[in-house]
Parts: structure tokens; sequence; C-alpha cells
């Protein structure tokens, strides 16, 4: 298990294989304080209109097929707390996240131990809900996020003089003197409507369709005769609809074959592809044979994972025979590699929105983790076709670079990945880096002070 300092990256584990695999990235979950409905897990994303942040959020939580949405403004920011399409009714609850800021302010952190042995975590700092930091869950998930979460923003002494006392949690944490639970931060008289979840579009929640779905039962039942003829009516209208239908697709299908190869459909979900990097490098080990664990260097099909002899250490064949299960194999006499192999299936069903918007969106979202995350974004160059007849893209692309010691399954949490693909990702140890070292994404990140380093390369494509 590959070990970190205190104050640097949280480890990587849990959060990693859930991403890796697929799992749900919001969990959402209600408790009752002073006899108002609270609602946890709501993921945060930072809105770009101050105008029109309800229509940005509407077109959000439709792409993601979110069903409500708490508004939060801040000095800083407008964020917006989604929560998924759910059985159980969300309407007139309150957002824990939200609520709770509207008490404690711009920046602090509150673990808390709730009624029925469940603890909740909400990390608010400079007025924004940190990614992934509105959590309700067991003693172990909260009592482990809080410690990486702290690690990780008292890194930067700006941030953790703005968290000096103002950090929350259970006594039996061992982590703060400030032990209140959430009903004596929260009074009877802290809940304002701006904390509502509110409905994103005029669509049912699935309680509700289960409702109306009892109702329109006993309509039918009740008006066959009338409904009959209207069924005659528009039978026509429908084949007439699917004969459309399916001479529309078979002229979608010539098109797609005429057409070039979208690049971007062969290439993995960029949070799976960074969750499957954290784990291989949560599996490496410090060292092989004497031989130090340096960088890491994954695409959509394997990592290898690099390591280099120290001056005296042990033998090339050494390393060699310790690494044979794993495909060891020497760079150069003081280099060797293992490898693994990824088994990532291919994205295919993005649908592109325009560049700019997908640019700035990308821009905005990392502004906003400050010092912890440098970024750059280029327009790719322009390749002419060698024949002029030949079909043109019928998209744009953009290039970044990302550098950062934030865990990176956890990166991408709050944006919206619709048409980006990472190409390459290199973790790499800074006290290691020699002149020879292997070719990496460049980036502006100041790595001197940290334990860990992710260097990451990727496309961002729209129309």
């Amino acid at each position: 298990m590959f070990a970190r300092k205190k104050n640097s990256i949280p480890p990587l584990g849990a959060a990693a294989k859930a991403s890796a695999s697929g799992g749900s990235d919001v969990g959402v979950n209600t408790l009752i304080v002073h006899g108002r409905k609270l609602v946890g897990g709501l993921l945060w994303e930072p809105l770009e209109s101050y105008r029109n942040y309800m229509a940005e959020a509407k077109r959000i939580g439709k792409q993601r097929k979110m069903d409500m949405v708490a508004i939060r403004k801040s000095d800083s920011a407008i964020q917006a707390g989604f929560a998924p399409r759910t059985k159980e009714r969300l309407k007139g609850h309150y957002s824990l996240a939200a609520t709770l800021a509207g008490s404690l302010g711009e920046s602090w952190m509150g673990a808390f131990e709730l009624e029925d042995g469940r603890y909740a975590l909400v990390t608010v700092i400079d007025g924004i809900v940190l990614p992934g930091q509105d959590i309700i869950g067991d003693r172990e998930r909260i009592s482990a996020e809080l410690n990486k979460t702290y690690s990780l923003v008292t890194a930067d002494p700006v941030k953790a003089a703005k968290l000096e006392g103002k950090i929350i949690a259970p006594a039996s944490f061992n982590f703060s003197n400030d032990n209140r639970a959430v009903a004596e931060i929260i009074g009877p008289d802290s809940f304002r409507k701006e904390y509502l979840l509110r409905q994103l579009t005029l669509g049912l929640t699935a309680q509700q369709i289960a409702l109306g779905g009892v109702a329109a039962a006993a309509v039918v039942a009740a008006g066959a005769g009338v409904l009959y003829w209207m069924e005659k009516r528009e039978q026509a209208e429908r084949e007439a609809l699917a004969l459309a239908q399916a001479t529309e697709q078979k002229r979608l299908e010539l098109e797609a074959a005429r057409a070039i190869p979208q690049p971007w459909t062969s290439q993995p979900d960029a949070r799976k592809l960074l969750g499957a990097a954290a784990m291989v490098l949560e599996d490496a080990p410090l060292s092989i044979a004497g031989w130090s664990y340096a960088e890491s260097a994954c695409d959509s099909q394997q990592c290898a994972l690099i390591y280099r002899r120290a001056p005296g250490g042990t033998s090339i064949g050494a390393f060699l025979s310790a690494g044979a299960a794993a495909g060891g194999k020497r760079l150069d006499d003081g280099t060797g590699v293992i490898y693994s192999k990824l088994e990532l299936a291919p994205e295919k069903g993005d649908l592109l929105s325009p560049i700019a918007e997908r640019e700035y969106s990308f821009v905005n979202y990392f502004q906003a983790f400050g010092p912890y995350v440098s970024t750059s974004i280029t327009a790719a160059a322009a390749v002419a076709p060698a024949d002029s007849g030949a079909p043109k893209p019928t998209w744009l692309k953009r290039e970044f670079t990302i550098g950062t010691a934030f865990p990176p399954e956890l990166l991408l949490e709050g944006l919206d990945t619709t048409g980006l693909r990472i190409t390459k990702i290199v973790a790499f140890v800074p006290s290691t880096e020699t002149a020879n070292s292997s070719e990496r994404p460049q980036t502006q990140f100041d790595c001197s002070s940290e334990l860990i380093c992710w260097n990451i390369q990727g496309e961002l494509y729209g129309r």
C-alpha cells in the first residue's frame, strides 16, 4: 500500500474503487431536526451565470438526470446542490449543507453524529461547499474523510488560518474541542426558504409518477369508451411517425458510415480512467528488490510503473527477478518498469455541447480549486485532410493539461465530463525527479512540497 505523509494529499482507496467500477456519484440521505426534514449527500457544482443561474441549473440537472436542486449563494460564487431522482419525496426538504452554512459562515468544517447512529460531514471554504464534502455515512467513512480533507486543506497556510477554531467534530473523534450537534447549530428559526430543494423541471418525481400511475389507471377504466375512438385516430399517426423514424435512422447510419471516426467514442470515461490510475498507485509497492518507486504513466490501455536503483543498490537482475510476475523489464541500467493492464469500456453516449460553453465550464470549475490545481487549455492544431473532398470533422477540440496533488478519483466529481477524455496520466514522486525522467505533461503546478503529484493530459470536444 502506498504510504502518504500527514499533510499532503489524502490516501487513495474506496473512492477510487467506486469511481472505477462506475459507482454512484451521489448518495442522498435525510434527517429530521426540530421537526424539519433535511437532505445531505448533494452533488455541489459551481454555476457560471449570476443572472440565469436557475436556467443553468435546470440544464445541468437534465443532462445528469437530477430531480431536485438546492441553490447556495455566497459572496464568491453561486452553487447548485443536485439530488438524483428517487422514490423518496424530497419536496419540502432543506439542504443540510446550505442550512449549516447559514449559521456557521464562510469557512468551516463539521462532522456530526446523528441521532440514528449515522454521521455527517460538510466542509465549506470561502463560501463554497467543497467537492465531495456533503456526505452522510457510517463512522468509519466520515472519520476517514474528515482526516483526509483536513490534511489537504490545511496544507495551504491561508486556508488553515481560515479554519482555525472553526472545526466541529464529535468528542469521540478526538479531533476538536467544539463538539456541537446539528440541532445545537441549526435552531428552529434557521430554516429559510432559500435552503429548500426546488423541483428542477415541470416533470414529476419518481413518487409522483407512481401515484399518478394509479390515478391514470382509474381514469382509463372509467373512460375506456371515450378513448377508443382517439386510439383509432392516433394509430395512423403513430405508424406514420414510426416510418419517418425508420427512414431517418437509415439516413443517419449511411452518414455515419461515410463520416470520419469520432475520437472520443473510442476512449473510456474520464472519471473511470482517473479512478483506475489511482487504484494502480494505491496497490503499487514502495520498492521492488530495493529499487524505489519513482513514477507511473497511464493511458487507456495500461499503466507503467517506473522504479529506479539507488546508488549502491541491488542489481538489475534482482529487480527483474522480483518483478517477473508483473512483467518487469529493464529500461536502462538504473531504471526498471512493471506493467498493469487496464480494461475500460469506451464511453460512446456523449452529446456534444458548443465548444465555447465547454471550455468556459472547464476553466471556471478548476479555478475554484485555487492553488490546489493548475490548468492550461489550448485549441488543437488544425490538420488539413490530404483529400480536399474528404468529410470534415463536425466537432472542435481543445487540448488541456492539469497539475495537482488532489486525489484524482475526486478531481472531476463536480465537473460535467461530456466530451472530455484523458489521454495520459503521470503520477510521480518529486524528490526522485531526474534529468532523464520520462516525458510527462508539463504544468505550472508547484510539486516541491508534495509527496505525490499528478500531471494529466487530455482533450475536450465540442461543436
